[in-house]
């Protein structure tokens, strides 16, 4: 990539410091510099800027690969093909865990836990091979200031209590966690771009950005004139360079957002992944003298399906804890809850979402508070 830096060009040492001392230390400042411009600066003839114009092309560009050594690459190590999330129910849903070499996006309405999700999954990256983790450090831009140390030394010491039985080895984790709090999208895109470096250098093994909307939001009016453009950009840009780094690493690279919803005259519900989320809490509705609950989950289901692998509902249970007031919580898992009405049961799993009933039909719509 472009953001390569030029000592890992296989430039020689004289020439890479010779080079910083005019600010040229990636390719990109390398390769936007014109020949004339080269040979003031490297001191070099006009051939041997040209030889180091191919040795710095060929470094930052992407090297060609059939299917079949794509293919041979990620079967080579099946077992580090996944990080498990340590809920059962959602690694079946999601076919052994978070996937190494590609984006995952977390998606729910503001509240509903994305933020406590991706601590815990800085916690297991941290672990051993043996215990289902990847053994590496974690590179965490925290958009929203919304990172909690101490919060993630309390996940890690109630959730793994035999492993981490020392202050020494919760501090040891604690080091292998490396935070970024980036406000604007300038600099998202910035420490985006300076990511490869880092990567092999802290030998890092998961990449969470929490959250993309937050600093969208806040820069971007879609409303305005121009201002789409230059969200799109901004954000294929990052995507583009996320993708790379995780298929390049072999490694699982996380990102947060937001749902919003807004009702139109069209046939079904609009979602907009990176404008103001409306509050999509349970609402509580009286029909035949009896409280029952109305959710908003098929709109989600409905609005969630343009991202390759999408969560809805982070710890659902602890907002329905909050909210169920016609019924009895009996049974919880992650991801999958177990309400009692009276005659009937209503059931709601994560693949999918069923509504069953045992002796009488209750009836759940979707609407927006």
């Amino acid at each position: 990539m472009a953001a390569k830096k030029l000592r890992r060009a296989q430039l020689s040492q004289e020439m890479c410091e010779r080079l910083s001392r005019y600010q040229i230390t990636t390719c990109q400042d390398f390769l936007c510099l014109s020949v004339l411009e080269l040979m003031k600066v490297t001191g070099q003839s006009y051939y041997e800027v040209q030889k180091l114009l191919c040795k710095v092309s060929r470094a930052c560009a992407p090297k060609m690969q059939t299917a079949y050594e794509m293919k041979l690459r990620k079967s080579v190590s099946p077992s580090s093909a996944f990080l498990s999330t340590t809920l059962h129910n959602l690694d079946r849903v999601l076919h052994g865990g978070v996937p190494c070499g590609s984006l995952t996006e977390i998606t729910s309405p503001p509240g509903c836990g994305k933020t406590q999700f991706c601590i815990m999954l800085s916690v297991l990256a941290t672990l051993p091979v043996s215990m289902g983790g990847l053994d590496g450090a974690v590179i965490y831009i925290d958009t929203e200031s919304a990172f909690s140390a101490e919060r993630l030394i309390e996940i890690a010491a109630n959730r793994f209590p035999t492993y981490y039985d020392s202050d020494e080895k919760l501090l040891c984790m604690t080091r292998s966690i490396h935070l970024y709090r980036e406000l604007t999208c300038c600099s998202v895109l910035k420490r985006i771009m300076s990511l490869e470096e880092e990567i092999i250098l802290k030998k890092v093994k998961l990449v969470i950005i929490d959250s993309v909307a937050s600093v969208v939001r806040k820069e971007f009016d879609t409303k305005l004139q121009g201002n789409l453009a230059e969200r799109s950009n901004f954000l294929t840009r990052g995507a583009s360079v996320l993708k790379y780094l995780a298929e390049e690493f072999s490694i699982p690279v996380i990102l947060t957002n937001q749902i919003t919803t807004a009702l139109s005259s069209g046939p079904g519900p609009r979602a907009d992944l990176v404008s103001p989320a409306d509050d999509l809490s349970l609402s509580e509705e009286q029909e035949e003298g009896m409280q029952h609950v109305v959710t908003a989950l098929e709109l989600l289901c409905k609005a969630g399906a343009a991202s390759s692998c999408l969560l809805h509902f982070l710890y659902l249970y602890i907002c329905l804890m909050h909210q169920f007031t016609g019924g009895s919580l009996i049974k919880w898992k992650p991801f999958q809850i177990f309400c009692e009405w009276e005659e009937g049961f209503w059931l709601c799993d994560s693949s999918p979402w069923q509504h069953v009933e045992s002796q009488r039909q209750h009836q759940a719509h979707t609407t927006v508070p």
